[in-house]
């Protein structure tokens, strides 16, 4: 986008040293979020890092360049460790693999729309990036909302449900903690 060849080569060598160092560096930071955050405001974190790196990637500065690197290198660890941490969560380590395996399997059917990406870039916007960019960033941020509604809504659900059932249980324990004070004796 700035059309500097040089420059291009200058953000590709800064990418290929920034991908492993930031899956290293964010690994702690990771390993924190995925402990003490809940699933909706984890999902959240992603929806606003994914965002944000398709804002910043339309924008035809240098700076703006390194900073969409940056992200990215800190986004791509989080993502793959939020999508493994999530699939255990919900569906539990004997169906983990079937479950993230589906789940890779679904992100490279999308890939294949690729090529038509490109094509729109180059033929009908004229290789122009940022329509296709602030499309992409309007359906990500618009499924990635309501996807993460959708968390918040069964998560109150789920939890209301376990509130009602251990409101049950409760008063169950009382009424048999109540009834053992009697004795009972049988006729004979």
């Amino acid at each position: 986008m700035t059309g500097s060849e040089h420059f291009a080569r200058q953000i590709n060598a800064f990418f290929d040293v920034m991908l492993p160092v930031g899956g290293v560096a964010a690994t702690p930071a990771i390993g924190y979020l995925l402990d003490s955050v809940s699933t909706a405001a984890l999902l959240g974190i992603l929806v606003a890092l994914t965002t944000a790196i398709g804002i910043v990637g339309s924008l035809p500065f240098a700076w703006a360049a390194y900073v969409n690197v940056i992200l990215f290198c800190l986004l791509r660890p989080l993502y793959y460790s939020a999508m493994s941490d999530y699939a255990t969560k919900v569906f539990g380590f004997q169906t983990f693999g079937r479950v993230y395996g589906m789940i890779i399997a679904l992100s490279g059917l999308v890939n294949l729309f690729q090529p038509a990406i490109d094509a729109a870039t180059h033929d009908v916007f004229h290789d122009n990036p940022i329509p296709i960019n602030a499309i992409l960033t309007s359906l990500g941020f618009l499924f990635g909302v309501m996807l993460v509604l959708y968390v918040i809504v069964q998560g109150r659900r789920i939890r209301a449900l376990q509130a009602e059932q251990d409101e049950t249980v409760s008063l169950l324990v009382s009424i048999a903690e109540d009834e053992s004070e009697y004795e009972y004796s049988t006729f004979r």
